[in-house]
């Protein structure tokens, strides 16, 4: 077996960074490889820095990362990179959600529905989109149409404003079915701010009645994250450090 390729051996076996020379002892006793250095471990650091540099001038990824003599697996560089960068972008999404849910509170009850409205329309599930205004909605903010195959249903829906300390209980769940046949309607929507209390949860899934989907706080700011409604999406470059061309050459480590 090759030193670099024994090297990697070794490190898929002790998942952990090792020293060049502390590496080097673990191949030969382990007999993965052979060699008539008199410093196997210098020998093995250029191994690796002339490996790092051949692929990196093919434009392949190099296998290892060697730093402050410490040797690890890129793949592990790299692990821990996106998952940091993971981290930091969960957190802002997060922030960004918690925003977004207090300024629609802040919006009010009268302009909630037409935030939704443009959150159905960006979805692309919905059409026919209008926004109910008068004596005579019965507590329905929107009416459109979704289609499900070959199939196109008349769909009810209630726009709740709450604030986050309050949730949205099994009444306003039954009271929007009641409804649903004097305005033509199939299924009834309601998407709220805030959460649903465990009864409003069971009422919305009463076997053989019509059915009332439920949209709570965070999957209405995740659906306006996905669609672009009322946020935007900036795309930053992300930069590293090249570790190989920081790497010493074979002539300063022998």
């Amino acid at each position: 077996m090759k030193l670099a390729d024994a090297a990697e051996k070794v490190l898929q076996d002790k998942r952990e960074p090792i020293h060049y020379k502390d590496l080097a002892y673990e191949i030969l006793n382990r007999k993965l490889a052979t060699s008539a250095s008199v410093d196997p471990g210098t020998t093995l650091h250029a191994v690796i820095s002339i490996e790092n540099r051949s692929r990196q001038a093919r434009e392949q990824t190099p296998r290892f990362v060697i730093q402050r003599g410490m040797v690890s697996l890129r793949e592990w560089a790299e692990t821990k990179q996106e998952s940091d960068v993971k981290t930091q972008l969960n957190k802002v999404r997060e922030s960004v959600k918690r925003e977004l849910i207090r300024r629609l509170i802040d919006l009010g009850g009268e302009q909630f529905p037409y935030f939704v409205a443009s959150l159905l329309e960006a979805t692309g599930d919905y059409t026919d989109i209008e926004v109910t205004d008068g004596p005579d909605d019965e507590g329905i903010d929107i009416v459109c149409e979704s289609q499900f195959g070959i199939n196109r249903l008349k769909t009810a829906v209630q726009a709740k404003c709450m604030g986050t300390n309050r949730a949205v209980g099994p009444n306003a769940v039954r009271l929007l079915r009641d409804v649903l046949p004097n305005h033509g309607c199939a299924q009834g929507v309601i998407l709220t701010t805030t959460r649903f209390d465990p009864r409003a949860i069971e009422a919305a899934s009463e076997p053989n009645k019509p059915t009332i989907l439920l949209v709570p706080g965070d999957a209405l700011a995740e659906l306006a994250l996905e669609h672009g409604v009322g946020v935007k999406v900036d795309y930053l470059p992300l930069y590293s450090i090249a570790d190989d061309f920081w790497q010493p050459s074979s002539s300063e480590t022998a």
